[in-house]
């Protein structure tokens, strides 16, 4: 049986030599898991986690949409060896910078040579990212001349998305063959700093200028080393490149999927929000009485006056619900009333008997008898 396993933070001090305080790598997350010391998650995330997985592998073949698109020859061979990478290529088209549209600006690594329409399996949350993005090849790339009779636009439009990804993979991808002080990151690092006053008005080239550049630089080699502890998805398209030698298209496509599911209305959107949340399928009939309740539990609420005690609901107060006890009610009016006859008939001694100090010394020892 597959059970969740959550490495928990320390939470003591005791706990520091047990779990890590960072992110752990694969082998410490491995043995902390194999050990000694708890790691399985509660049985609520337990069984939330075998609920949404319960229908796979199925659905993932439910949530796969395919398409034609215009691309390479050497993205077709791309892959027909790591379909996973058009993952990584849609991700890094969406999320470009300026950067990244500087270095496609050639498509040195896929021009539009040798290009078929091929049928691209993405998932839906990929192909809706892709779809949704508007695009347009800048004027000086061969991907703006393309011939409109090679390919339908959709099927263009795609390729051209999925072509500009993978570049931007690879261009993100620095080379073995250049340091990283050479790399226009790294450039564009550096004039960060001093559009944002770093170097402090300091020639370049001075003492003070270089000291801070010396630490930007190792501040940046640090922080690149530990991305680079994680395999980019550019170096295994670079690696696969060098592989290609030629790549076979489909004499006859396969049909593309209907995308009608990107398209739905406020009923679809209700269903199938309840569908995720768990939520059972209401009565109409219900939800309108109860909206009526509320609706007339409003207008009474602003209909009655309150006091500075606040608000009474007349609908919290049932004849039912109030007890009488008839002996109780006469005893608490008895001592009431017996209470303010003591305290006028106190009063009227107070009156005729005010000035004389004996009977003022008796109060005051009464008084220190009740304290």
């Amino acid at each position: 049986r597959v059970t969740v396993q959550i490495i928990p933070p320390p939470r003591t001090p005791a706990e520091v030599t047990v779990y890590p305080t960072g992110i752990p790598d694969l082998k410490t997350s491995l043995d902390l898991i194999r050990g000694p010391h708890p790691t399985s998650a509660s049985h609520s995330v337990q069984s939330v986690t075998a609920k949404r997985l319960a229908s796979y592998p199925g659905r993932a073949d439910d949530s796969a949409h395919f398409v034609h698109a215009y691309i390479p020859a050497k993205i077709r061979f791309i892959l027909d060896r790591d379909s996973q990478l058009i993952s990584h290529a849609v991700n890094a088209f969406c999320e470009r910078d300026p950067l990244d549209v500087k270095a496609t600006a050639s498509m040195e690594n896929f021009p539009p040579i040798d290009c078929r329409v091929h049928c691209v399996k993405f998932s839906r949350r990929l192909y809706a990212q892709l779809q949704h993005r508007t695009f347009c090849a800048p004027k000086r790339s061969p991907w703006a001349k393309l011939n409109p009779d090679v390919a339908s636009s959709k099927a263009r439009d795609i390729g051209t998305k999925i072509a500009y990804g993978f570049e931007i993979l690879c261009s993100q991808c620095r080379s073995d063959a250049h340091t990283q002080t050479d790399s226009p990151r790294w450039q564009h690092y550096m004039e960060s700093l001093a559009g944002r006053g770093y170097f402090r008005g300091e020639i370049e080239g001075s003492r003070r200028y270089r000291k801070l550049a010396e630490a930007a630089r190792e501040y940046f080699d640090e922080n690149t080393r530990i991305a680079a502890k994680r395999v980019h998805p550019g170096r295994r398209v670079l690696d696969l490149i060098e592989e290609f030698s030629g790549a076979t298209f489909d004499a006859i496509l396969p049909p593309e999927s209907d995308d009608s599911w990107l398209s739905i209305d406020a009923d679809e959107l209700d269903g199938m929000l309840r569908e995720r949340a768990g939520f059972e399928e209401a009565n109409d009939e219900e939800c309108l009485e109860k909206i009526e309740a509320m609706k007339d539990g409003m207008k009474k609420f602003v209909t009655k006056v309150s006091d500075f005690e606040g608000a009474e609901f007349p609908s919290e107060y049932r004849a039912d619900q109030v007890k009488f006890d008839a002996e109780t009610f006469v005893d608490a009016l008895g001592k009431i009333l017996e209470g303010k006859i003591e305290s006028d008939s106190s009063v009227e001694d107070e009156d005729e008997d005010i000035g004389l100090d004996e009977e003022s010394d008796d109060e005051d020892e009464s008084l220190r008898g009740y304290m």
